[in-house]
């Protein structure tokens, strides 16, 4: 419901732009349009439909030619917001039949106000007729699912059946798609079709994790437990996907029991820990990826456990334990592009420790092991502060124009320059 909530809201920005471009700008002269109609307008954008009401109806009846369709659609319009469906849908079917600019809206809005009425007949024609007249309207996806909805909703499922497959077959990648499939099942499973049904709840369980789809399709799964077969690589990927909608807490709760059952699963082990480390669970993340990191085959699942159990040591705030680990990754993996960021985190380790000197050492290996990466202009930059305040001023010149020369391009390029300046002119 959240979804077509923001779909609605959307819809009610679309029609004030569209008032707009047929009134002509509302804050622009409109010595062309009646006072009257300038001020509904105005009264629509700025307060809203039961104010504009008001407005509207001061306008004198009937209204000008000029005007007239406009009037009987923002009228209807403003009707149906305010809970009038009876007197919005004559007026909106008038203006559906008189004014072609918002025919599709007043169609639309139409179909609204006879749903509200409980007249499913009447709302699924007019919109049958907006998809055969419009279907290129900006309203056609909505107004297509909301037909197999009305459909459904009078248990008139080959209607329904029909509707909503074609919708998914012309917008497959529409917000709504998920609701649709959704919905679709349950009209396969009513007319004893579970066969095609199971690759639609399969699709909804797998890919659709973080919609709000996920607890009906989980509990038509249950009441049908030998419809869809869930692989272990099917859980992966859902648990994949909460992680990238940054929904950590599903990730972890996803891939705990996957990776008691599949404990030598590296990809699993590793999202694991990677959702642990963003719950900022550390001590968790490093038992979670310790596994890896002992491995005795390397391997870029390995590098990435390293730099993770690094950063988390970091942040639990052990840097011994930070330095050792980041330093197996420069040792293990020297072609890794993994092993820069190490040498990086390294220095911040050292500097975290106020060794200085070990810091400076460390950004300096970064450079000289590995000129290309995109840590350079960075790791010049915390060499400078930190020989500046050391008192070096030259050498910490000496950096800053070299990240100047090398990285023209740096975030760092403005505070470099201003530094720089300060260290030339001390």
């Amino acid at each position: 419901m959240r979804k077509r909530a923001t779909v609605r809201a959307g819809r009610w920005k679309v029609c004030l732009v569209l008032i707009g471009l047929f009134a002509g700008p509302v804050h622009a002269s409109t010595a062309d349009l009646p006072p009257d109609f300038s001020q509904a307008l105005m009264t629509l954008e700025a307060n809203g439909c039961p104010a504009a009401l008001g407005a509207l109806q001061a306008i004198p009846q009937p209204p000008p030619g000029a005007i007239r369709h406009r009037v009987s659609f923002i009228t209807g319009f403003c009707l149906l917001k305010t809970q009038q469906p009876a007197e919005a849908l004559a007026l909106l079917e008038q203006a559906a039949a008189e004014y072609d600019l918002l025919a599709d809206y007043a169609t639309f809005y139409a179909a609204q106000a006879a749903h509200a009425l409980q007249d499913p007949d009447r709302s699924t024609a007019l919109l049958s007729r907006l998809l055969a007249r419009y279907p290129n309207s900006r309203l056609a996806e909505e107004a297509h699912f909301q037909l197999g909805m009305t459909y459904l909703e009078i248990q008139q499922l080959e209607d329904a059946r029909r509707t909503l497959l074609a919708f998914l077959d012309r917008y497959p990648a529409s917000p709504l798609a998920s609701q649709a499939s959704l919905l679709l099942a349950k009209i396969f499973l009513a007319l004893e079709q579970p066969q095609e049904a199971a690759p639609l709840l399969k699709r909804l369980y797998i890919s659709f994790p973080a919609d709000p789809t996920p607890v009906e399709t989980a509990r038509l799964l249950r009441a049908h437990p030998d419809l869809v077969t869930i692989t272990a690589e099917d859980r992966l990927l859902r648990a994949r996907l909460f992680f990238q909608a940054d929904r950590y807490r599903d990730a972890v709760a996803a891939l705990t029991p996957l990776l008691r059952s599949h404990p030598g699963n590296g990809e699993v082990r590793l999202l694991l820990g990677r959702s642990q480390f963003a719950l900022k669970e550390y001590a968790q993340a490093i038992t979670t990826l310790h596994p890896l990191t002992e491995s005795t085959e390397p391997s870029a699942l390995q590098a990435e456990a390293l730099l993770l159990v690094g950063r988390a040591f970091f942040r639990s705030g052990d840097t011994v334990q930070a330095i050792a680990t980041l330093e197996r990754i420069p040792a293990l993996f020297p072609g890794s592009h993994l092993a820069a960021d190490a040498l990086h985190l390294i220095g911040l380790n050292y500097e975290e420790r106020r060794e200085e000197d070990a810091a400076l050492e460390a950004y300096a290996r970064l450079l000289r092991l590995y000129p290309n990466e995109n840590l350079g202009d960075t790791a010049r930059w915390q060499r400078a502060w930190l020989l500046y305040r050391q008192g070096k001023l030259q050498p910490a010149v000496h950096e800053l124009s070299d990240l100047l020369g090398k990285y023209p391009q740096s975030p760092l390029k403005v505070q470099a320059l201003y530094w720089r300046g300060r260290m030339l002119e001390e």
